[in-house]
Parts: structure tokens; sequence; C-alpha cells
């Protein structure tokens, strides 16, 4: 009987370890990447952080960084950098203590552009912005009252893409392209780790 106790005191302090989401509450995640090959190095650091208003709404932003050059090592070479900034809103429905469904809206800004390098001299090949709305689901689990799994997919988004090049001529070109997705894609999803303040 002793062992059964015991058993249900435990099972009951690890259930009420875990926290629950709700106002007030900060969570802190991002993205670092480097990739290295023969002919091109890049990095990407975007911290991402919401802030929940309430029990239910989670205001928050992504602020990002990302460069990249081609032929490491030689005096040839294209670098490519961009700045990102894309302020979002979550709706958390709790399903248990631990697990969360949400709807996120955030729109993204993007600013950057690419240099050709030949020695010591420079030239713009283009300058490019890019502005996107979306709007996709998601499922958070709390893993514990630090930190939680993230898991969404796309639902709708909207991108438009802006570059401009100087032609032939010298006169700047400005091409620009649009994208519309909707529908969901079970085989891009996004997985990511939050930590919870």
């Amino acid at each position: 009987m002793k062992i059964k106790l015991f058993i249900l005191f435990v099972f009951a302090a690890v259930q009420t370890s875990y926290a629950q989401l709700g106002a007030g509450n900060i969570l802190a995640g991002g993205q670092i990447e480097v990739n290295s090959s023969d002919n091109r190095n890049s990095f990407t650091f975007a911290p991402t952080g919401h802030y929940l208003l309430t029990d239910h709404i989670a205001v928050g932003a992504s602020v990002g960084f990302a460069t990249g050059r081609s032929n490491p090592g030689e005096d040839d070479y294209t670098r490519d950098n961009s700045f990102s900034l894309a302020p979002s809103i979550r709706y958390f429905h709790n399903l248990s203590e631990q697990v969360y469904l949400y709807g996120q809206g955030s729109i993204g800004f993007e600013f950057g552009g690419r240099k050709q390098y030949v020695g010591d001299t420079s030239i713009d090949v283009y300058d490019e912005n890019t502005f996107g709305i979306s709007v996709r689901p998601g499922l958070m689990y709390v893993v514990s009252p630090k930190v939680g799994i993230d898991f969404s997919i796309n639902f709708i988004s909207y991108e438009r893409e802006s570059r401009t090049e100087e032609n032939l001529a010298g006169n700047d070109v400005t091409t620009e392209n649009n994208y519309f997705q909707l529908g969901f894609n079970t085989l891009a999803p996004r997985l990511g780790l939050y930590f919870i303040f």
C-alpha cells in the first residue's frame, strides 16, 4: 500500500511541476545556422520572442541577420547580406495543461542585397526588399516549466519580392515577383524549441 501511495504522490508531483502558459510569460527561441561548403559559406542569426498579454494572446517578433559568401578564400567573390523583421500575434487555446493549439499571424520585412568583389573593388549587383504576410496553425507542447516544443505548418501566405539592379545602359531596373500559397504542406513543417520565462 505504501508503494502505491508513493507512486501516486510522485505522479501528482510530476504533473503539477509542468507550468501552464499564462499572462506575463515570455517565450524565447530563434535560429542560429552556419553552413559551409567548398563554394559557399553562410551564417544566419534570428532570435524570436513572444510575450503573453493574457492567458490566450501573445505578441512577438523575430529580428534577423543573414550573410553569405561565395568562393571562400578567393579574391573574386559575391556577398549577400540581409536584415529581417517579422512582428506577429498568437492566439493560444489550451487542449490540456501541457498542450496548446495556436494560430499565428505575422507580417515580415526583409532588406538586403548582393555585392560582387574583385580584389579591393566592389560592385552592387542588386538590392532586394521582401514583404510577406502569413497565417499558420501550430501546437506547443510544454515539456517542463521552462521548455516548450513548437510545431507549426504554413496555411496561407503572400510574399512580394522587389529586386533593383543596374542594366547595361546604367539605369536601375526593378522587377517584382508575387507569391501566394494556400493549403497545408505536412512535408515542410516547422519544429522549434522555446524557453519559457
